[in-house]
């Protein structure tokens, strides 16, 4: 349910946004949401839709951009995807990553943890 609570952050931090550029409508919204947040894009954007209605946003487009996840290998080097199973277990405990191609538990994850909202259009 960690969709609603971050749904909530995102109507919170939009709407605010909009009131400080004095905007009197919000057209659309563009997220990005890294595959290792473990988000429902669709439930995010649902929420978000919801904590919209009734505001400036109400008539506003949700678009969200899945980012898949991109580490680093500290052992041999590697590049590139981190390929993983969304498993249940994981909302519980936080899985072990290892390198696809050596195998090591040394990894940097370069990209896959983001959820940020990366712009806003208003109407003004």
């Amino acid at each position: 349910m960690h969709e609603f609570s971050t749904a909530v952050a995102i109507t919170e931090n939009v709407l605010n946004s909009a009131k400080r550029a004095r905007a009197k409508k919000i057209l659309s919204i563009r997220l990005e949401i890294g595959g290792l947040t473990l988000l429902n894009a669709e439930q995010v954007k649902f929420w978000v839709m919801e904590g919209l209605k009734e505001t400036i946003g109400a008539e506003s487009r949700v678009k969200i951009e899945n980012i898949n996840p991109e580490i680093l290998c500290k052992n041999c080097g590697y590049i590139g995807d981190l390929h993983f199973m969304d498993d249940p277990t994981y909302h519980l405990s936080l899985p072990l990553f290892t390198c696809p191609q050596c195998n090591s538990s040394k990894i940097e994850i370069k990209k896959g943890k983001e959820c940020v909202i990366r712009d806003i259009q208003i109407l003004k």
